[in-house]
């Protein structure tokens, strides 16, 4: 018996402990209603600040991507595949930034020769509307070009007066020639037949068609102190 007493002493002491060590939760329904209300509210509060930012487009959430594509006839090999990788290069980052609101532009250049042909470079300015810049870059054709090097510098000047937001900026120049002018690349030096037509970077074939460049370095230095 004394052992019996012994072993109930032993269970008190233990649930006495299991009750200092977690006490009793009371729960009042009411309590846990109002919290469910808060955080209903809370998220509604945040369902409407995003559709707020969609609608007035500028903020920190805004994120550009331009793209600088040369459209001259030796880039025709390269086209389909870069039609189909800009909208992959759109989704991967949509991916990795899932808060952000992409917007994105587009610039599509050749040469000063086709320029006083009458054709105008491409440019679409940034939109929230991707799939109307893919509908727009599907009916591209590569023509034109006279030299090896192309007018980078004048898609670059193009870029530079786009309305940029405030936030996040990338921008992508797909091409397989330089931009004009003989201290940016060594082509005459390679080949005799690599010849750019414009190594000071002006266009001036005419007294009434006159293209001037600044230079790429400088386009460049523009570029890297816009803030990102």
């Amino acid at each position: 018996i004394d052992r019996i007493n012994d072993e109930k002493k032993k269970f008190k002491n233990i649930n006495e402990d299991i009750d200092n060590y977690y006490p009793t939760i009371e729960i009042n329904i009411g309590q846990i209603k109002d919290i469910y209300n808060n955080i209903i509210n809370i998220l509604k509060q945040f369902q409407n600040f995003k559709i707020k930012l969609d609608l007035v487009g500028e903020n920190e959430m805004r994120f550009d991507i331009l793209f600088i594509l040369d459209t001259t006839h030796s880039m025709g090999k390269y086209l389909k595949i870069i039609k189909d990788k800009l909208k992959f290069i759109t989704e991967e980052i949509k991916k990795k930034c899932p808060l952000s609101i992409i917007y994105i532009g587009f610039i599509g250049y050749k040469d000063f020769s086709d320029l006083e042909l009458g054709d105008e470079y491409i440019d679409i300015d940034f939109t929230v509307n991707t799939d109307e810049v893919y509908n727009q870059i599907k009916d591209i054709e590569v023509d034109g070009g006279d030299d090896i090097p192309e007018d980078v510098a004048g898609a670059f000047e193009m870029a530079l007066k786009k309305h940029w937001g405030a936030g996040s900026k990338l921008a992508f120049l797909i091409t397989d020639s330089p931009c004009h002018g003989t201290s940016y690349h060594d082509l005459d030096q390679k080949n005799k037949n690599y010849i750019d037509k414009y190594p000071k970077e002006t266009y001036d074939k005419t007294e009434d068609i006159y293209f001037k460049r600044r230079k790429m370095d400088e386009l460049v230095r523009e570029f890297a102190s816009k803030e990102s």
